[in-house]
């Protein structure tokens, strides 16, 4: 049964449960979420899409079935630029601080907090420019509670 093996996937419960459809975040990014490197620049390009790429900054396992990491996502405006960024950075913000105790297919998304509000970036050597809001987060995540 999904979520309820020894460990946690915690790459594919946070992913489904940032991409899940009628949220604020999903009508930004639809499943452009990335974790933990986006698509080859043929497939996703983030100066036509708005989209997150997710890496991890540490954490891991905590226990067999909890997984506590720390983590940092690039929200990308695609063709709104700055702006964009901003959307997706605040839409996102809010799915990490307001979806406590999420069941998701593979898992459950316990919390999470935001570390830092996001400073923005532009990606060197990008032409046009892939601008993005990064912000530091972390994520708790375990098995589908019952």
């Amino acid at each position: 049964m999904a979520g309820t093996s020894d460990t946690v996937d915690d790459k594919t419960i946070l992913r489904e449960y940032l991409t899940r459809p009628g949220t604020d975040l999903y009508a930004q990014v639809a499943g452009d979420v990335f974790i933990p490197h986006p698509p080859p620049t043929s497939i996703w390009d983030g100066s036509r899409q708005k989209g997150i790429v997710i890496s991890r900054r540490g954490g891991g396992p905590r226990g067999e079935r909890l997984s506590n990491m720390a983590l940092q996502a690039k929200c990308y405006g695609g063709p709104d630029g700055w702006d964009g960024a901003e959307q997706v950075a605040s839409a996102f913000c809010d799915a990490i601080r307001n979806g406590h105790g999420t069941n998701v297919t593979s898992g459950r998304y316990i919390g999470g907090n935001i570390e830092t509000s996001g400073q923005q970036i532009t990606e060197p050597d990008t032409n046009p420019p892939w601008r993005y809001v990064l912000v530091f987060f972390s994520a708790n995540l375990g098995p589908t509670a019952v």
